[in-house]
C-alpha cells in the first residue's frame, strides 16, 4: 500500500500514469476550487468517476492505473494505491449524506450510544406444548336430570362472527353429556333439533381438547343424556 501525491493541471491531454500494482485504489483528498471528481481506469477493468474519501475495487489487480481530471480547475491531492485494505479512522462508523438528501444520517458505534438489552425469563415461552387462547370460560356449570334442564354455553345472540369450542371439562360419577349448537335455546331437554357437535363423557374422556367451530347465529348449549348430574367447564373464542 503505497500514497500518491498528485498534481492535475486543466489542458494537459494526457492521463496521468501510475504504474504501481494492487487491487485497491483510494481518493483520499484534493484541494481545488473546481470539480473535485477524478476519472479512474485501471488496465484490468473499466473507468469509474471518484470523489474524495470514495474508493475502487476492481475485479481483478491491476498493474497500471489511468487518472484523469474531470473539471477544468488545477487539482491536488492524495491516492492510496496498493493491495489489502485501508481504514479511516475519521470517517470509520460514520455516514453522511449528501446535499442530494433531505436530511444528514449520522451512525454511532460506541459505548455511549449503545442501547444496552437484558433478557427477561418471566417473558420467555415454553414451547413444549401448544399454547391455548381463548375469549370466553364458562366455570363449573352444573347440569342436572331434570328435563328442562338446559345449560346456556353461549346464547345465540352473542355468536354474531362464529365460534370455537377450545375445550371442555366434565366431571362426576357416569356423568354424560351432549353438547348441541342451536339458533333457539332449547326449553327443555326433548327439544334438542339442532346439530350434536359433541359428545361428553366424565369417566372415558374428562378433558376434551377437540377445536369446533360453531356457526355465527347459533348457540352452544349442554344437555344431561342420562340419570346422572355432573358439572361442565368449556373455554370458547368467540369471533
Amino acid at each position: 500500500m503505497q500514497s500518491y501525491t498528485f498534481n492535475l493541471t486543466p489542458g494537459n491531454g494526457q492521463a496521468t500514469t501510475l504504474q504501481t500494482v494492487g487491487n485497491l485504489f483510494v481518493y483520499e483528498s484534493a484541494t481545488t476550487t473546481g470539480d473535485v471528481r477524478v476519472s479512474v481506469k485501471p488496465d484490468s477493468g473499466g473507468e469509474i468517476i471518484l470523489k474524495p474519501g470514495q474508493r475502487f475495487r476492481p475485479a481483478k489487480p491491476a498493474m497500471q492505473w489511468q487518472v484523469r481530471m474531470v473539471g477544468t480547475d488545477p487539482l491536488a491531492g492524495t491516492f492510496i494505491i496498493g493491495e489489502g485494505d485501508f481504514d479511516d479512522a475519521n470517517t470509520l462508523n460514520r455516514v453522511t449524506l449528501d446535499a442530494s438528501f433531505a436530511n444528514n444520517v449520522t451512525v454511532m458505534n460506541d459505548s455511549a450510544h449503545r442501547v444496552p438489552v437484558s433478557l427477561d425469563p418471566n417473558q420467555l415461552l415454553q414451547n413444549s406444548a401448544p399454547i391455548m387462547t381463548y375469549t370466553t370460560a364458562k366455570n363449573k356449570l352444573t347440569v342436572g336430570t331434570a328435563s328442562t334442564d338446559v345449560v346456556e354455553l353461549l346464547a345465540p345472540t352473542d355468536n354474531l362472527n362464529g365460534a370455537v369450542v377450545e375445550q371442555t371439562y366434565a366431571a362426576g360419577t357416569n356423568f354424560t353429556a351432549y353438547m348441541w349448537a342451536k339458533a333457539v335455546k332449547p326449553t327443555t331437554t326433548s327439544d334438542t333439533a339442532g346439530d350434536v357437535i359433541n359428545f361428553l363423557d366424565s369417566s372415558a374422556r374428562p378433558i376434551d381438547r377437540t377445536r369446533i367451530k360453531v356457526a355465527a347465529g347459533k348457540g352452544i348449549y349442554v344437555v344431561g343424556s342420562g340419570s346422572y348430574s355432573g358439572i361442565v367447564s368449556a373455554l370458547l373464542t368467540v369471533l
